[in-house]
Formats: C-alpha cells, structure tokens, sequence
C-alpha cells in the first residue's frame, strides 16, 4: 500500500542520533528513503537497513543537493520529508504533521520551526513530490521550484548539537570551494559568514558579511540582510570594541524594522559596557516588548534575547547602578585628610 509520506534522511557512521531520529518519525507510518555514505561495516548501516524501505549507499561527494535529488527520485509518495540524522520531532509535532497529511493540503511547500540550541529558524522541510522537484546548491542547499512556502511554526524539528566545529569545517571546505568559481555569490558569502562566526574566526566572519551587504542590490527589508548586519554588530561589539560603528549600523536598521530583539539587546549590552546602566534597561525592556521576530522565515532568532537574556540583563544594571551608588556615597562621606 502505498504510503502518504516519505522521509528522506542523508546518514554516514558516526551518527549517534540516527535510531533516535528514525524512531522520532515512525508514527507518521512513512516510507523510510535512507542515503548511507559511510563505512557499511558500522553500526549505523545496520540501523539503516532495519528501518529504510529503500537504502540507497554511495559514496559522499560534498554536494548535498545530488545527495538529495537521489532520495527524491526514490520515493513513491505523494509528500516528502527531508530530516537529518542529528534530528528529531517531538510527539506533539508528529501529530500536527499527521493533522496536515488527511487535511485538504492546497500548498505545495511546508515550512517548520528548526530549533538549534538557544536558536531557532524557519526551513522548508516537507514538499509535494512532483517530477520538476528538486534541490539545487552543494551546500545549504534548496529547493527549485522556489515558491514561498507555508508556514507552521507549531511544529518543530530538534536539532542535538554534536561537534560544531567538525561541522563548520566541513562546510567551509565547501564554501570556499564555491566561492573560487563565483566570488561574490550572495548565497554563499551569507553561509560562510556564519561559518566562520561559529569557529571564532571572526574577522573572516565579517569579510563575508561585508562582501554579502555590498553586493545585495535590493532595498527590501530581506532577513538574511538583516542578520548579516546584526553579524557585523556583533563582531564589532565583543570582539572589536568599536562602539560607535556598530550603533550607526543598527540604529539605522532599527529606523527601518524596530520590532527585532536582538538589535535592541546589543545595544543595551553597549550601554552595559560602558557603564551607563539606566540607558541599557530601557533598550533590554524595549527587547522584551519585541517578543519573537515573527516574520515567517526568520534564518535566526535567539530565542534568549526576547527573554531570559534581558530580564537578566535588566537586574545586572540594578545590581550593578546601587554598588556604584554606593562607591559614591562612600567616598563623599570618607573624610578628607590633608
């Protein structure tokens, strides 16, 4: 019988959440349709081989997007699944994409919340299985046809943060690649960018960042924009120390779209740094107000920084304005000796 959905799942050894991912999914009664590109003496392949309806092996080529476009022309149902091995959907989640399935579904592409650490964004992960779809780019890859997806921040995909750095490397490798056949591939400057942040080499970071907005033609308020300038911020607050630059650039971000929490966060961070604890409650009050970006496909959103960060930054400031009240009122009370 054939099934109302397939899974795709791209895998290798060393993938310690692979069972925990497969058994996350098996309430939607899928089609199991497992890439293994790794040493079919381990363990994990015979993971594979317990759940996939069909277990396709080959050998890894850096591109994700033909890793994929494989899977894809190996499924027989009518919607698609794509989750990665280091994945899972919680229960209540499954429920609502089995709510989705015996709907009347009229669009054709599915966005859902990834949830990664204190982050989350929105992905296109579930799509109609037609013969045009497939996904384009090695790394980072999407989906072609583009067409704006619909939105379910309900349901969430966890994704278990393993070894960021081995991760990060790998995708450089790709990057760079990329980026000697076309340089100023806006794709590619905004991956490498955040790349390059999450391994501590910043200065690389914001090389990226930079060759990103230069060559980004549009004036629409497009979100990878404003994270690559919220990127910039941010280097240049904690690891350049250049105050002024960093306010220039989001206080003219602000003036154009002022409903971000993480722009009004930094800013009071700067406020924090210099001391002037007063002006940096009223920018963490004015992130709490923010509450979380609800444009549909945020790339990144701290779910920390609408929260937790500035209610705990908040009381730091109180903490931090009495001790320098007190200091003062101790030294004019000291007598003066001559």
């Amino acid at each position: 019988m054939k099934k109302k959905i397939s899974i795709n799942i791209i895998t290798t050894h060393d993938e310690p959440y692979l069972r925990q991912c497969l058994e996350s999914v098996k309430d939607l009664d899928p089609e199991y349709i497992i890439g293994y590109t790794g040493d079919t003496s381990k363990e994990e392949y015979e993971i594979c081989k317990e759940f996939a309806d069909e277990l396709d092996v080959f050998e890894w080529k850096d591109d994700f997007s033909y890793a994929r476009n494989r899977l894809i022309k190996k499924s027989t149902s009518d919607w698609i699944l794509w989750i990665d091995s280091d994945e899972t959907i919680e229960k209540e989640s499954i429920q609502r994409i089995n709510d989705l399935l015996n709907s009347n579904l009229k669009n054709l592409y599915h966005s859902f919340k990834l949830i990664h650490g204190s982050t989350s964004m929105g992905q296109l992960r579930m799509f109609f299985n037609t013969e045009n779809i497939k996904f384009e780019k090695k790394i980072h890859e999407r989906i072609i046809p583009d067409i704006y997806p619909k939105n379910h921040p309900e349901i969430q995909i966890i994704h278990h943060v393993q070894n960021i750095t081995r991760s990060s490397l790998r995708n450089i490798h790709i990057l760079e690649n990329e980026l000697k056949e076309n340089p100023n591939d806006l794709d590619n400057n905004f991956y490498i960018a955040i790349e390059y942040h999450l391994i501590g080499k910043h200065m690389k970071a914001l090389l990226h960042a930079e060759k990103f907005l230069h060559h980004y033609l549009g004036d629409d308020i497009n979100i990878r924009k404003l994270y690559m300038r919220y990127l910039i911020s941010y280097i240049h607050v904690y690891h350049l120390q250049n105050y002024q630059k960093a306010m220039e650039i989001m206080l003219a971000q602000l003036i154009l779209n002022c409903n971000i929490a993480e722009f009004w966060c930094l800013i009071g961070d700067i406020f924090t740094f210099i001391g002037k604890y007063k002006y940096a409650q009223r920018f963490y009050k004015n992130a709490i107000s923010m509450g979380e970006y609800k444009y549909d496909n945020m790339w990144l959103v701290d779910l920390d920084k609408y929260d937790t960060y500035p209610k705990t930054m908040i009381q730091r400031c109180e903490i931090r304005k009495n001790i320098d009240i007190q200091k003062f009122n101790q030294e004019i009370n000291e007598p003066i000796i001559p």
